[in-house]
């Protein structure tokens, strides 16, 4: 993994070790503000669409904050109902 984070520092397009969705609640719980809790509601809120999240949050941290999928893949991965048997 050492090789991984030196060829990330230099060219900052290695893949992420985690989702940047993760990455991104990290750094603002750590912070202590505000936006974790409106963006932690924001990624189980239904009606906010995948595209519109990527887009506020782009524009608020920078476009290389989240990827296309970032927040599709966050949600599919953390907001799995259990139903069924």
């Amino acid at each position: 993994m050492a090789l991984q984070d030196t060829l990330a520092s230099f060219t900052s397009t290695a893949p992420a070790t985690k989702n940047r969705v993760d990455l991104l609640l990290e750094k603002l719980f750590e912070a202590n503000t505000q936006d974790f809790t409106t963006l932690t509601l924001a990624l189980h809120d239904k009606q906010i669409r995948g595209a519109d999240l990527t887009r506020a949050l782009r524009k608020e941290y920078g476009k290389e904050i989240v990827t296309d999928t970032s927040v599709d893949a966050w949600r599919r991965r953390n907001n799995t109902e259990v139903n069924g048997l």
